[in-house]
């Protein structure tokens, strides 16, 4: 067994908005500043970890995606006695981002207007050291 499962995700909020009309195709690529957020809410030996992902308000879009991710301690199987915080805030969100970076992605190609948002890798420690220092 493993320290922490991941018992699933659900979709929180999922906004796509052109703030005027799109007169490029779909090649066309936009670059916009990304932002994510980290929110963690535990009780006893379960967890709720929100993934928030938003584009900087000059875009010239709004996409505004929240994701939650459920996810149990086992108390037992922590040797080295961490604790559950520990392992949220060093696993979870890299077991989130996928599931992010599809929604994004799909989200985005539906709008048929737009070169689709695809997520690069993504080095999980330095994003999370920088959403805490925005924070």
């Amino acid at each position: 067994m493993t320290v922490i499962n991941f018992l699933g995700y659900s979709v929180n909020k999922m906004l796509l908005e052109q703030k005027e009309p799109v007169v490029q195709n779909k090649q066309t690529k936009i670059e916009v500043k990304q932002h994510f957020n980290v929110r963690y809410n535990v009780q006893d030996n379960k967890a709720n970890v929100i993934l928030s992902y938003n584009v900087d308000k000059d875009a010239p879009f709004k996409l505004d995606v929240e994701l939650v991710g459920h996810f149990s301690f086992n108390v037992d199987e922590d040797a080295g006695n961490r604790g559950f915080n520990y392992y949220l805030q060093t696993n979870a969100v890299a077991i989130m981002f996928p599931y992010l970076r599809q929604v994004l992605t799909t989200l985005t190609a539906l709008t048929n207007t737009m070169t689709p948002v695809i997520l690069p890798t993504i080095n999980i420690a330095e994003l999370l050291k920088s959403t805490k220092q925005d924070q």
